[in-house]
């Protein structure tokens, strides 16, 4: 058995195991939500926060119908301010964080009321360091460490953080530092820019540097990236705006991991080679393509 070539032979059905595994794994998804909860979001974190367990209870609700074929999501809410002290600036300087769900497993049977009450309640974090631009990006790289933590993620599900933010990150931040370490972490970045009405010259300037630095994130899954390929949701009137602006922007990230899953079930049912199949059950390529073009 061991000597044989072709099929049956054991480094065809060790391969083809290894391919189920990946299957398996790519419908298993890990997803952080991370909320900038500063001072200048105050007025806009009510119906964002609504957006975000929404977007959650609609999920639970749509994974209840098998004909829909969606992922098993394990799904975090994390909210961030700033640095904790005035004049850190440094990546692994401690930032004010909290839990507002932790990594749960999105199913039709939970009861998710209290986890979905949490996010809906929380009133936002104070900014020690009283700037408009904040610890964006560098809050989203110390969250992203906590797909490493616990039992509570998949292990080796892809990983996703959307980010949630009016404001960027200061200056001074090394995006390609940001991005390093964000694939040490084996973790996609999707920016989704919270577009609200800047009056000072600190707050515009704020916002520019989040869509400027977004681009720059976009790199690695999109070929020549421009403020259109962010996602945005728009809250300049937002007295006129309702939950399901966020909801939307949500779900279509999320339609674009189902439609991944459907791809490489296709793939190997249509019996295409082995190279092909790993090919396309490759998380990183296939989900960054996908997310990049969404």
């Amino acid at each position: 058995f061991l000597g044989q070539t072709g099929a049956g032979s054991a480094s065809q059905l060790m391969s083809e195991a290894d391919f189920a595994n990946r299957l398996e794994t790519l419908q298993q998804v890990n997803l952080m939500i991370v909320m900038d909860t500063t001072e200048s979001m105050r007025s806009y974190l009510p119906l964002v926060r609504e957006g975000v367990a929404d977007f959650i209870a609609d999920y639970q609700s749509r994974i209840s119908d098998p004909s829909n074929r969606l992922p098993d999501v394990r799904i975090a809410v994390y909210a961030y301010s700033d640095f904790e002290s005035a004049g850190a600036i440094e990546l692994g300087d401690p930032i004010s964080t909290a839990v507002l769900m932790p990594p749960t497993r999105i199913d039709a049977d939970r009861d998710l009321s209290a986890l979905l009450l949490r996010i809906s309640a929380h009133q936002g974090l104070d900014d020690a360091s009283g700037l408009r631009e904040e610890a964006a990006l560098e809050a989203v790289v110390q969250l992203s460490g906590e797909f490493e933590r616990g039992q509570a993620w998949f292990e080796d599900g892809p990983r996703i953080i959307i980010h949630m933010a009016d404001h960027g990150s200061r200056s001074s931040v090394d995006v390609d530092e940001i991005l390093s370490a964000l694939e040490a972490n084996r973790t996609l970045y999707l920016p989704l820019a919270i577009v609200t009405e800047d009056e000072s010259e600190s707050s515009s300037r704020a916002r520019r540097a989040f869509a400027n630095q977004a681009v720059q994130m976009l790199a690695p899954l999109v070929d020549q990236p421009t403020e259109d390929d962010v996602a945005r949701v728009d809250l300049l009137d937002f007295e006129e705006t309702t939950a399901a602006a966020v909801v939307d922007q949500l779900n279509q990230v999320v339609e674009s991991v189902v439609v991944l899953v459907q791809d490489a079930r296709g793939t190997v049912v249509g019996g295409q080679s082995s190279r092909d199949v790993e090919d396309i059950v490759s998380s990183r390529i296939r989900i960054g393509d996908a997310l990049g073009d969404q």
